[in-house]
């Protein structure tokens, strides 16, 4: 055989070696969850626990460090904390690598205290047994909170002495002084960082829910916010009041809906839309 033909023999081998690796990968890596997280199906679960229908279920071995067991004993729940960020100049303008408009925005966003995760079912619960939060289904109660209207969000940060954060406040949160293209930085978009893609692709398939609020710890803001991108698209009210849906969810695929500005328009509930509250700096 030619060397010519001996090199192009090879070339071939090897790019369909490549392909066979990617999809491997792509289909059996644990990569895309978290340290303590175990990948079954389209989820990332706790040990112990497998993929049933898209639903985290069996007996949890151990929740990993920051979590603790849910108050039913199904799953794991995180550690409910708060985050304090700011002062941020926030400037945010179409200085993006990538060619999508981007809205200029300039402003000075006071302190502020956050949820470091989103709110999760397990939270919504105990609001629900003081009577200041309707009662609505859940799954899992370490999911983040679902299905619900923005008056309904406002109400349970009111009973913990919060709100909504407002729309600079959501774009501080992810872009920070910086202007971070997304929270954890400028580059990086990928599925150890934040639950994206899992319905078709590119980091899981066939999934319809959310993973654990809070798993994916290598996604978190410098502060330490986690899930500013993916898992849950979460609500913020502008200046007029009216309501966002910013960061994406465990159903976007581009990084142009992940991206630390990537904010519609709110329009109804929606099982991949969330929230989160933020606090004064006295609380």
């Amino acid at each position: 055989m030619r060397p010519r033909a001996i090199g192009l023999l090879l070339s071939g081998v090897m790019i369909i070696g490549s392909v066979v690796t990617l999809a491997v990968w792509r289909h059996s890596s644990p990569s895309r969850c978290g340290d303590g997280w175990v990948r079954t199906g389209s989820r990332c679960c706790a040990a112990g626990q497998f993929s049933d229908g898209g639903h985290c279920a069996g007996t949890v071995k151990f929740c990993p460090v920051g979590f603790h067991q849910s108050s039913n004993a199904e799953g794991c729940v995180f550690d409910a904390r708060k985050i304090r960020i700011g002062p941020v100049k926030l400037s945010i303008g179409p200085n993006d690598w990538q060619s999508e408009q981007v809205i200029p925005i300039v402003a000075d966003v006071p302190a502020f205290f956050v949820d470091a995760s989103e709110v999760t079912h397990e939270q919504w619960l105990s609001c629900v047994q003081s009577k200041r939060c309707r009662s609505i289904e859940f799954r899992e109660l370490g999911q983040p909170v679902t299905r619900v209207t923005p008056d309904d969000a406002q109400s349970y940060c009111t009973s913990v002495k919060g709100r909504l954060p407002k729309l600079n406040e959501r774009m501080a949160l992810a872009a920070g002084a910086e202007s971070r293209r997304f929270p954890w930085g400028q580059t990086g978009l990928v599925c150890r960082r934040a639950t994206y893609g899992v319905t078709v692709g590119p980091c899981a398939e066939h999934g319809n829910e959310p993973d654990i609020a809070g798993i994916h710890a290598a996604g978190q803001s410098p502060e330490g916010v986690l899930d500013l991108s993916g898992n849950v698209a979460e609500l913020a009210l502008d200046a007029e009041e009216r309501v966002w849906v910013c960061g994406g969810s465990f159903r976007s695929r581009t990084a142009l809906e992940l991206k630390s500005w990537a904010c519609v328009l709110w329009t109804r509930p929606s099982d991949d839309i969330g929230f989160r509250c933020v606090y004064g700096t006295s609380e």
